[in-house]
């Protein structure tokens, strides 16, 4: 009675697994829980059969000797069929794979050969015996069945060490112990007539599947219901190490954090979760994960171009259109990174750095709002990780990092009255690397900040070598990283006062742009180093970026115009006659940079800018040819250029 208790308390353990598993709805990488019912159903057969074997056996009740041995049948050929079904299913959800359908064909037919043998050998009774109530007795096939099911274990654990580069170390080692307590539980089956432990056995791996799963909920992103960034960097493993070719999208919300700034997060996360199932809702064996914040990705089979294109604008109307929340109807603009698989190394490394590469291409150039990786983006992707290697040997090697000058001219008497200090990496290999390829690099990198540094301390050093030197001032450019650190705004003030130089001899450069983030910092930093002596230039005015109110609330004393307000040639420059008007109002000083030609310098004195910086007087130049100029002669003789 104590092999009947067990049975029935299995079973119970396992019904009630079940009930829980229908009424679980949460997917995983878009394949829900419920296909492990089969492997419950089997192992709900095995028992119940169990049970009203040994009740017959135990004479609590009393079969017809036809429906004991179909009982016993029933019993005996499920244990086979639970094994091919369980690892089957687990190998769906941890694999994702259906490569190994040969493997699982060959197993079915050594069960379907199995059965087909015992049925064929009922007449002559030689694999199993039987009395004349029905009872098994004896014969070989119960110990054939059992050997038979451990030689499946066995080969569905060796197919998954054929993919164990797919496995995590826990998995791998959860389906070894499974395999061996399986094989343990069949052996005390065929050998000691222990069938419990086998009961016991299975119970315990369907619990432990279940419990499994739902430790799995946790890589569904908790706010929008979807894969989060582990899935997906798993999937991609999967992907990569099949070499599939698949269609990948990273999809970034553009200024998400405004929505935040303007209607709050718990709207924010209500345009997320929405967004999140329009992506899930695309179909076509398209799978959506959130990665981070604003950004998403779908991973779908190979596509064409008109079916990429297709899914772009379905994805891009909707954001269009919207969605309306309370009183506040909210639309979203999107940038598509897009990656097709296989990849060179085909990693999942590559694929997401080729998707993010893309996207920084689309934010940088902001012509394009959805783009290809292709051949050409290798070459600039190879460009720059060289340049992020060179950039990284700068920042141990400061004497690869070149500081030049850009006059800056007093449109008076064409006298250099400053300059502004630019930076170059000199690479052994590459060159001289101009800042608009490495600036970008060193501001995704985080590296910028140790570049400011370098950059400051270099001007300093020029600046105290050469105290008689008359310049009114060197301006820097300093970045948003710069500026929001309050460690860093007190480590570049060191710098300028362990110099010895004038604080009022440094400008910093800032764009509006910068001083959108953060900006409870900035201002602390900018009284910090204002107080000192430092002083600030608006730079880029005129791009779209910097309004009135930055002008009036914040001391900037010069004021850069952008090198589009000069080349805007319409209607007579009335576009640079509004700005210049409103800048001598506000009595700002004015540079006006990127003049090529005698024109565009006649009509920025014309309207009243104060300095000139650019080609038609002088490229930046190298710290000696600089001091060269204001030893002998602080005019420079201008000359157009092409």
């Amino acid at each position: 009675m104590e092999l009947i208790a067990i049975e029935i308390i299995c079973l119970v353990i396992t019904v009630a697994t079940l009930v829980m598993m229908t009424r679980t709805s949460f997917t995983v990488d878009g394949t829900r829980i419920t296909p492990f019912i089969r492997s419950y159903i089997a192992f709900i057969i095995y028992l119940s059969s169990a049970i009203i074997i040994h009740l017959q056996g135990a004479q609590v009740i009393a079969l017809m000797p036809a429906l004991l041995k179909t009982l016993f049948f029933l019993h005996i050929f499920v244990i086979p069929v639970f094994i091919i079904i369980w690892f089957s299913d687990t190998e769906r959800r941890i694999l994702q794979s259906t490569t190994k359908r040969s493997i699982l064909i060959t197993q079915i037919v050594l069960v379907a050969f199995f059965v087909a043998a015992s049925l064929i050998d009922i007449p002559r009774s030689h694999l199993f015996v039987f009395n004349g109530a029905g009872v098994w007795e004896g014969g070989n096939g119960v110990w054939l069945m059992l050997a038979l099911s451990t030689v499946l274990t066995l080969i569905s654990y060796g197919s998954f060490l054929l993919f164990r580069v797919m496995l995590t170390r826990f998995n791998l080692f959860g389906l070894l112990v499974t395999s061996i307590t399986v094989i343990t539980s069949l052996f005390f089956y065929a050998f000691f007539a222990h069938p419990y432990l086998f009961s016991t056995v299975g119970t315990s791996i369907l619990l432990f599947s279940f419990l499994e799963w739902q430790r799995r909920e946790l890589t569904l992103d908790p706010l929008t219901k979807i894969p989060n960034y582990t899935s997906c960097r798993n999937r991609l493993r999967q992907l990569t190490f099949h070499m599939r070719e698949n269609t990948i999208f990273m999809i970034d919300i553009e200024n998400f954090r405004l929505i935040n700034d303007r209607y709050g997060t718990a709207i924010g996360d209500r345009v997320l979760a929405a967004f999140a199932a329009s992506l899930s809702s695309l179909g076509g064996n398209t799978l959506a994960y959130r990665l981070f914040s604003n950004r998403f990705a779908i991973v779908s089979k190979r596509l064409s171009h008109p079916e990429i294109v297709r899914i772009v604008n379905t994805i891009r109307a909707k954001a269009a259109q919207g969605w309306k929340f309370d009183e506040h109807h909210i639309s979203i603009h999107l940038q598509f990174a897009i990656v097709e698989t296989p990849l060179g190394s085909n990693t999942p490394e590559e694929v997401i750095e080729s998707l993010e590469f893309t996207m920084a291409q689309i934010k940088e150039q902001r012509k394009l709002s959805a783009i290809i990786f292709n051949q050409r983006l290798v070459l600039i992707r190879r460009r720059r990780l060289e340049i992020l290697s060179s950039l990284r040997d700068a920042i141990n090697d400061e004497s690869k990092v070149m500081v030049h000058y850009q006059p800056i001219i007093d449109c008076s008497d064409k006298r250099i009255v400053a300059a502004e200090a630019l930076m170059r990496l000199a690479d052994p290999h590459l060159g001289m690397i101009g800042p608009s390829e490495f600036i970008p690099a060193a501001e995704h990198t985080g590296l910028i900040r140790e570049l400011t540094a370098i950059m400051l301390r270099k001007v300093c050093t020029m600046l105290a070598a050469h105290p008689a030197m008359n310049l009114s001032h060197i301006t820097i450019n300093i970045s948003g990283a710069d500026m929001v650190s309050p460690e860093m705004g007190s480590r570049l003030l060191s710098i300028i006062l362990e110099s010895g130089v004038d604080p009022s001899k440094i400008v910093f450069e800032v764009t509006e742009s910068m001083l959108l983030g953060s900006a409870a910092q900035i201002l602390k930093n900018w009284k910090l180093f204002t107080e000192q002596g430092v002083r600030f230039m608006l730079d880029d005015f005129g791009t779209g970026y910097a309004n009135i109110e930055s002008l009036v609330t914040l001391p900037f004393e010069i004021v850069k115009l952008d090198r589009c307000v000069i080349n805007n040639e319409a209607n007579d420059y009335q576009l640079l006659a509004l700005i210049t008007s409103m800048l001598k109002r506000l009595g700002k000083l004015m540079v006006a940079e990127g003049v090529k030609n005698r024109t565009q310098l006649e009509v920025a004195v014309r309207h009243g800018v104060h300095y000139i910086q650019g080609y038609y007087f002088s490229k930046p130049v190298e710290e000696d040819q600089l001091i060269q100029w204001l030893d002998h002669s602080m005019c420079i003789v201008g000359q157009d250029q092409d």
